[in-house]
């Protein structure tokens, strides 16, 4: 009877890439070595699983994640950074293509990502810190209220104009639409009498 040796893995001083093309049910995921790629599959959105694939298969490696920004935000970035996985958050257009590339595949977009953190260039890399998180919701949010607060302005224009009321000579000049005074005058304006305030 031959006796079976039971070789374990030993991945230290390796680096292995991993990029990540997420999905909300699932993430497909590609591992890369210095110059081989080793597997494409597709998992859950669990980082535990994620992380506990690449402690069995590749034990003692040092682990590279990258993946684009998208709708599910930094979290995944987040945990893989306290389970000891490094992780960069590129923007996708920060992310070389050539032109037979631009229809995306996920196959081709985890691979990507995987040159990407390989190369280990910063381009695209985005701030993840929790504060850089917050300041960049709350402007976008910002920016969301003004737009909205522009087009309702524009639609109420356009209604004036429709049913020909014209502003008071008071609110012709530039600064002194939607004033207080304004908005006590457009309070009063009777569309089915046109041109006429109550």
């Amino acid at each position: 009877m031959q006796k079976q040796v039971n070789k374990k893995l030993d991945f230290s001083g390796q680096n292995i890439y991993v990029g990540l093309d997420t999905h909300k049910k699932q993430i497909t995921v590609t591992i890369m070595g210095e110059n081989l790629h080793l597997k494409t599959f597709s998992q859950p959105p669990d980082v535990d699983v994620l992380v506990k694939y690449l402690n069995r298969n590749f034990p003692g490696a040092t682990y590279h994640a990258a993946y684009e920004a998208g709708y599910s935000g930094f979290w995944l970035q987040e945990r893989l950074q306290a389970s000891g996985v490094n992780c960069m958050v590129v923007h996708a257009a920060d992310v070389p293509t050539k032109d037979k590339e631009k229809t995306k595949t996920r196959s081709l977009r985890q691979s990507k990502n995987c040159q990407v953190v390989k190369s280990g260039e910063p381009g695209g890399h985005l701030c993840t810190q929790q504060n850089c998180q917050q300041d960049r919701s709350l402007l976008r949010a910002r920016q969301r209220i003004v737009g909205n607060q522009t087009r309702c302005r524009n639609r109420i224009k356009a209604l004036l104009s429709y049913f020909g009321i014209n502003y008071p000579e008071q609110f012709t000049r530039s600064g002194t639409h939607w004033s207080k005074r304004f908005m006590e005058w457009l309070k009063k304006v009777d569309i089915g009498k046109s041109g006429t305030t109550h």
